[in-house]
């Protein structure tokens, strides 16, 4: 019996699926398909609509509901019934894409505790926005962001020749040339070698440094 249930509910669900089915393709598709295609699906929808009424009539019949507490409309649902509560609905969500942290009866019955929320939320948007200005303009400025750029990209690069490339792509000359001449700033390239042998480098790696490249700089001489 219990398994007789089951097949009755599937059936039920299965039903109900059809004709939501149905009507969704229906109303929203309707320029997609031919009209032979629309009248099908018209007559099923009209049909399974029919079948489920009938089974909420009896329902219906079995028990009367108007008095349950199901049927009451509550006003908090929707937030743009009044213009005082639709413009604070829109203000949340313009801010932050959400209306869940007031209702309709703060915005209708409390006045005062829905002016203070607003007030609230603006300055400390104000007050973030200023932050983040504050907090982007000092890494802007900050000079070691770009050597922190090029670690990273540097590692990047030295993961994809480990892994992805293939032996004969490693050989070419072209790719990975034997000698690179580099052209900088001696006293810049001093000063950033002084800081990595003071710890101060942000790879895991500390890179290697020659001996004539520290004759050069004249770092051994300090």
């Amino acid at each position: 019996m219990e398994c007789l249930w089951k097949k009755y509910y599937l059936a039920i669900w299965a039903t109900y699926g059809l004709f939501l089915c149905c009507f969704i393709i229906i109303s929203t598709l309707n320029d997609n398909i031919s009209w032979f295609y629309q009248k099908i699906f018209l007559n099923i929808t009209i049909i399974l609509g029919f079948w489920n009424l009938i089974f909420e009539f009896r329902q219906f019949l079995f028990s009367w509901y108007f008095t349950s507490i199901w049927n009451y409309f509550d006003s908090n649902t929707n937030m743009f019934t009044q213009f005082s509560s639709a413009l604070i609905a829109t203000y949340y969500m313009t801010i932050t894409g959400d209306s869940t942290p007031i209702s309709s009866w703060i915005s209708s019955e409390n006045a005062i505790i829905m002016l203070l929320m607003i007030m609230v939320s603006f300055f400390i948007l104000i007050y973030l926005v200023n932050l983040f200005i504050g907090i982007l303009s000092e890494l802007i400025s900050n000079e070691k962001n770009d050597i922190a750029y090029l670690v990273l990209k540097s590692e990047i690069i030295e993961e994809i020749e480990t892994f992805y490339l293939l032996p004969h792509q490693r050989r070419k000359e072209n790719w990975f040339p034997s000698i690179i001449f580099y052209e900088c700033d001696t006293i810049k390239l001093r000063k950033h070698i002084k800081d990595i042998q003071s710890d101060k480098w942000a790879g895991y790696q500390k890179p290697y440094f020659s001996q004539n490249l520290k004759e050069v700089l004249q770092l051994d001489e300090e």
